[in-house]
Order: structure tokens, then C-alpha cells, then sequence
């Protein structure tokens, strides 16, 4: 069982945060607009009142959203009845209820958690996961994701990610405005690109906070009972990080915010267009996992010095 002495991250800032950022954005654009029509208070209003019903649905969406992004599958406990073990036993040890088990097909080691309300978790594994990491490290990425739950963090990003993708994820408006691939990214679906990139850009940092990322690795390491297996996971899923390129898309780089570390690597001087790059950028530039890892370090050095005393 475990014994916290870490409080919460308090996630009820970071879903201000988030509808703040909405709610500014929506007035800004009504204000905009309005002006344009010599009525920039009606404007105002509309605005608010858009980004309020945006608001509504990006919360009742982010999970499918999500697992819909990623194609991903339900993972039956036939199927990985070690990792379904490994999973309860933490869920329980939290206090959490039981989260479903997704598989997605992604070849490098992460994983991520979504919330959904009153429903259970949702945790996806990639294919890499259990791969290339061996059973105790896979059981410190399951560990941080129920610390995620467990301290409320997950429900933010849930929210967050959906805000900054749903405008970008299929059905693509370049696709219905043009199907053909050599003026794919031309005309009114770049335009929007364009307009939402920078958006879910701001979500995605309003929402990224180290605080709450570092805590959230500290309270997975009382879950654990040490944190040598957590930093050597998250060093495997550093290394393990995909490149941005052209097949990248802008929604996936959205969701980044969700998984255990940055799924893409930073790459601003990739040959791939704008918008996957801003939202890649904005998404791994908060918080190194250097950084986490020495505050591991930090907190096994003061218990160890505790237990000296």
C-alpha cells in the first residue's frame, strides 16, 4: 500500500487554465468578427457563448476523441493477464477504480490515460511498451498513469487534449474540400490549419505545468516503493520517441499532452509542415525528462537520509 506524502497536484487550476484559454479565444474571434459588423459587444457575446458549447463538447468527447485518434483497440485481460494483474493491484493500492485496457498501434514504448467522468480510466499501451521495456519498468509506466488518475491530473489533459485536436482530427475539412493529395494542404483546410495550430498550441502549454507533471512522477514512485524503475523507464521512453514528419498529424501531436513523456521528438528543424511541428514543440518543451528524473533522484536522496537519521 501506499503512503502518500506528496499532496494532489491541484488539477482544478489546470481546468481553469483550459477554459480560460477557450473562453478568450472564442470572445477574441466574437469580438473580431462583431467589429466587423459594427457590433463588437453582440460579437463578444457570441463568442462567449460559442466557446462555452465548445467547452461542453471537447468534455464530453475527449475519450473518444482520443481513442479514435490513435485507432485503438480494447485489450482483453486474456490477452495481457500480467499487465492486467500488475494494473489492478496498483489500481487498488490508489484507491482508483479499475481503469479498460487499450491497445495502440504505435511501435514506440508510451503510454497514456484518459478519463471519462463518472466512468472508468481508459489506460493505452503501445505495442512498444511491453516490448522493449522489461516487466518491472512496464509496471512503473502503469504506476505513473494511475498516479495520473489518482491525483486528478488526467482529467485535465483529457479535457486539454481534446480542445487543442478535435479542429484537426478527421473528418479532415481538407478532405471534404478536396480529396486530391497534391492540393491536400491548400486553400480553405490550410487556412483552418492554420488558425487552429497555434490554438491547440495554447492549450496544450496552459495545460502542461512541470509542478503537476513532477509530482505526479513522485507519487508514482510511493506507489512503487522506489524510484530506480520509474527513471529508467522514462529513459527508455525518451530514447523510444518517434520523429515528426510527413505523415505525422496534427491531432496526434495534439494528444502528446496525455502520454507518459512526449511521444515526438522536438524536431523544429524537421522538413514537415508548420502546424504538426508547432504542436509537437509545444507539447515536449515543458518539462525535460532529465528533469523528472532528477527530481527522483531528489526524493530518493532525502528518504535515504531520512532512514539514516
Amino acid at each position: 500500500m501506499m503512503n502518500a506524502k506528496f499532496p494532489p497536484p491541484n488539477h482544478k487550476s489546470l481546468i481553469y487554465r483550459a477554459l480560460g484559454a477557450c473562453l478568450l479565444f472564442w470572445a477574441a474571434g466574437g469580438i473580431v468578427l462583431g467589429a466587423l459588423a459594427a457590433h463588437p459587444l453582440v460579437g463578444l457575446v457570441f463568442g462567449l457563448l460559442g466557446g462555452t458549447i465548445y467547452w461542453l463538447v471537447a468534455k464530453m468527447a475527449a475519450d473518444k476523441y482520443v481513442l479514435d485518434v490513435y485507432d485503438s483497440e480494447l485489450l482483453e485481460s486474456v490477452q495481457a493477464p500480467r499487465l492486467y494483474e500488475m494494473l489492478r493491484d496498483l489500481a487498488t493500492d490508489a484507491g482508483i477504480e479499475m481503469p479498460i485496457v487499450h491497445k495502440i498501434p504505435l511501435n514506440s514504448p508510451n503510454a497514456f490515460v484518459i478519463t471519462r467522468g463518472d466512468r472508468p480510466a481508459i489506460f493505452g499501451v503501445s505495442c512498444g511498451l511491453t516490448e522493449e521495456l522489461d516487466r518491472e519498468e512496464v509496471r512503473a509506466i502503469v504506476a505513473l498513469m494511475v498516479a495520473r488518475v489518482a491525483t486528478g491530473a488526467a482529467r485535465a489533459w483529457t479535457v486539454g487534449s481534446a480542445l487543442a485536436g478535435i479542429p484537426l482530427h478527421p473528418p479532415r475539412i481538407e478532405d471534404v474540400v478536396d480529396a486530391d493529395l497534391s492540393v491536400k494542404h491548400t486553400g480553405f483546410g490550410q487556412q483552418f490549419r492554420s488558425l487552429m495550430c497555434p490554438v491547440g498550441a495554447l492549450y496544450t502549454k496552459s495545460l502542461q505545468n512541470a509542478d503537476v507533471v513532477t509530482q505526479c512522477d513522485q507519487y508514482a514512485a510511493e506507489l512503487l516503493g522506489s524510484t530506480s524503475t520509474l527513471e529508467s523507464a522514462l529513459r527508455k521512453l525518451h530514447v523510444g520517441r518517434l520523429p515528426v514528419n510527413d505523415s505525422t498529424r496534427p491531432a496526434e501531436t495534439a494528444t502528446a499532452m496525455l502520454f507518459a513523456t512526449p511521444v515526438y521528438v522536438d524536431a523544429t528543424d524537421s522538413p514537415t509542415d508548420v502546424h504538426t511541428t508547432c504542436l509537437a514543440g509545444a507539447a515536449s518543451d515543458v518539462v525535460s525528462v532529465e528533469h523528472r528524473i532528477d527530481r527522483l533522484q531528489q526524493m530518493d536522496s532525502a528518504a535515504l537520509a531520512s532512514r539514516m537519521l
